[in-house]
């Protein structure tokens, strides 16, 4: 599919996600100010079970804590990054090199690994807070979120 796409951008949303109105403008704009070729946005995933309301703010908790964000866009070491499948807006080029899905049709975590190789590639990744116009309703029970999850 990527390879008849036209433009020079490629935009991935998780089918759960819903987008704010001026989201993709935004994130196209940022794309093209920085020269980025991968920018994932920290998605609001909203809480509806009991786990999801104690997994999901210690999932973002973790990464603010532990993943220094602002080193991480200047580090090229591919572990120091963390990519949101709810959005991914990639440099089609920057994508076409990685291999893109079919280079890791086979990884679970796939999001995480399109970041990883676009940091192995010396490309630049970028994550921004997409709290406000990215949200995710990924689970409707306690039991899907841990299915869906571990």
């Amino acid at each position: 599919m990527s390879s008849i796409a036209s433009g020079d951008l490629l935009l991935f949303v998780d089918a759960d996600t819903v987008l704010g109105s001026q989201v993709i403008e935004n994130a196209v704009a940022e794309v093209e100010k920085d020269r980025i070729d991968l920018l994932t946005l920290l998605p609001n995933r909203l809480r509806q079970s009991f786990v999801d309301k104690l997994l999901f703010p210690f999932i973002d908790w973790s990464i603010l804590c532990f993943l220094p964000v602002k080193l991480a866009h200047l580090w090229k070491n591919p572990y120091l990054s963390f990519t949101f499948g709810q959005f991914m807006l990639f440099r089609k080029s920057a994508y076409l090199q990685i291999g893109g899905y079919e280079a890791i049709h086979d990884n679970l975590l796939d999001d995480m690994e399109l970041g990883r190789r676009i940091k192995r590639n010396k490309l630049k990744w970028r994550l921004l807070d997409g709290s406000k116009e990215v949200v995710a309703d990924m689970y409707s029970s306690s039991k899907q979120t841990i299915d869906g999850k571990f």
